[in-house]
């Protein structure tokens, strides 16, 4: 992923909206530069992100939805377990996993 000098992406973290600047060489967030947006990303959560898929989503990297190397069944374009859940009344949950 090639981003030109002053791009800005921006994401909601945490209830705040988070700003990285695209530079020459790296990133810059807050006025402190970061050498890769994975190192950005880590700055602004505390936690090791993959940086375009923080900024991105599944689309970060690639076709989008689509992960390198992913079967076709793996892609984003199908919907997680959770929403394929459907009401079953019997159940103590009262919900069952889709046929």
């Amino acid at each position: 992923m090639v981003l030109k000098p002053g791009a800005v992406l921006s994401r909601e973290w945490r209830g705040r909206m988070e700003r990285v600047t695209a530079m020459e060489e790296g990133f810059s967030w807050n006025g402190k530069s970061y050498s890769s947006l994975s190192a950005a990303a880590f700055a602004i959560t505390g936690v090791k992100w993959n940086g375009p898929r923080f900024f991105f989503g599944s689309m970060g990297r690639g076709k989008a939805g689509a992960r390198p190397g992913a079967k076709p069944s793996q892609t984003a374009t199908s919907p997680p377990a959770a929403a394929r859940l459907q009401p079953c009344p019997d159940s103590r949950s009262g919900v069952r996993p889709e046929p």
